[in-house]
């Protein structure tokens, strides 16, 4: 059973962090991690041609065991945004072809549908949350479902909702975009890293993680699988590392055209970047020594007491089945000012967030029961009467 790891951290024992779902705290390992790869930049005449390359298969490799896959379906990329845009860019959208995507979905994996859509003459087409009378995680994943047809080109969405935490059934939706031929791509920045992903199971045709969150690493690097369909495309650049023969580096005016194997072409220019890949490998390591699964069932245990205590008193908080547990939303009904409700959080060293229309609270490995218990009594203590 996974413990606290709070030991791990640098955080302040009088501060309640609870928004990991807007930036993840970076582990001690990974700090001293980046502050050794940065300082030997003091002196390069020490930097070998491996060190461009080796870290980042390194990373590949993590990243794969992480989400079940080889490490050469996947790519290193610099943000969400990135990624989903390769995608994009490798499935032919035709007018009169439907693209689907989730209401209130996060913008990197929206705006680029968008644009896609009025550019080709596609359909985009917003799949709305159940109203509050008959929602469930499932019942939403059914509305996805039922609107993938035959002329539903791609499914772009997440494993849970980056606002709540609703928890969506990706292996139902992704079994129906198979019996149409349906690109699935998933933006999983709200969940890699904290609750488990099988890419064998669900085989997406691409899964895009930005590093910052669940994955406790630096700002501005990612991770994308790309599935063997998408795998023969055109990148967004074109760049010298991603060619086969990269590592001669005394040859690189040959110009060599084969790119490397799988997933690789996809890969961002400066992909070696020594202080971030050395950061996100001290972090992966930690991670897949944890275990998404641990670090579900510990969020679980932490909260339980707490958000059962707020649901007795009227609070909205989805039950167990039908969401995440590192990421929760809580719906508070007008006996609160959430104004003053954040005021008071922000005095009582608390931090979560407000998305769309709950507050949002995101727990990880360096949380413990107090930090729930600071935030239940805090919410109580502010009802009006």
């Amino acid at each position: 059973m996974l413990k606290c790891q709070r030991a791990e951290f640098s955080l302040p024992k009088t501060f309640h962090y609870l928004d990991n779902a807007t930036l993840g705290p970076l582990p001690k390992k990974t700090e001293e991690a980046g502050i050794k790869a940065l300082l030997q930049g003091r002196n390069p005449v020490n930097r070998t041609r491996d060190q461009f390359f080796e870290p980042v298969e390194q990373a590949r490799q993590s990243f794969g065991k992480l989400v079940h896959t080889q490490s050469q379906n996947i790519a290193i990329i610099p943000s969400v945004s990135y990624g989903i845009a390769t995608a994009a860019k490798n499935i032919q959208v035709d007018q009169g072809d439907q693209v689907l995507i989730l209401e209130n979905q996060f913008p990197s994996n929206y705006f680029i549908w968008k644009d896609t859509c009025q550019r080709t003459g596609a359909l985009l087409e917003v799949i709305e949350k159940p109203n509050a009378t008959e929602f469930t995680s499932k019942s939403w994943s059914e509305r996805i479902i039922d609107g993938i047809t035959e002329k539903t080109k791609v499914v772009a969405m997440a494993q849970v909702h980056w606002t709540d935490g609703t928890l969506f059934d990706l292996l139902a939706i992704s079994k129906k975009c198979k019996q149409y031929g349906t690109f699935l791509i998933i933006d999983a920045t709200q969940s890699v890293g904290a609750l488990p992903f099988d890419i064998q199971t669900i085989q997406p045709d691409a899964l895009v993680v930005a590093s910052y969150k669940w994955l406790l690493g630096a700002y501005g690097l990612g991770f994308a699988y790309y599935s063997e369909r998408l795998q023969g495309g055109s990148p967004l650049e074109v760049n010298w590392i991603n060619k086969e023969r990269s590592h001669e580096f005394e040859n690189l005016t040959n110009y060599e055209s084969q790119y490397r194997p799988g997933a690789a072409r996809y890969s961002m220019g400066q992909q070696s970047s020594f202080v971030s890949i050395s950061m996100a490998n001290a972090s992966l390591d930690l991670i897949n020594q944890w275990q998404p699964h641990a670090i579900q069932n510990y969020c679980r245990d932490i909260c339980k007491a707490g958000f059962d205590q707020l649901r007795e008193t009227g609070v909205g908080i989805e039950e167990d089945e039908n969401r995440s547990f590192h990421i929760t939303g809580i719906h508070l009904d007008n006996r609160w000012n959430i104004n003053q409700l954040q005021k008071k959080l922000i005095a009582n060293n608390i931090k979560v967030s407000q998305r769309g229309e709950a507050l949002r609270v995101s727990t990880n490995v360096y949380n413990d029961q107090e930090d729930i218990n600071a935030l239940v009594e805090t919410i109580l203590s502010n009802k009006r009467n």
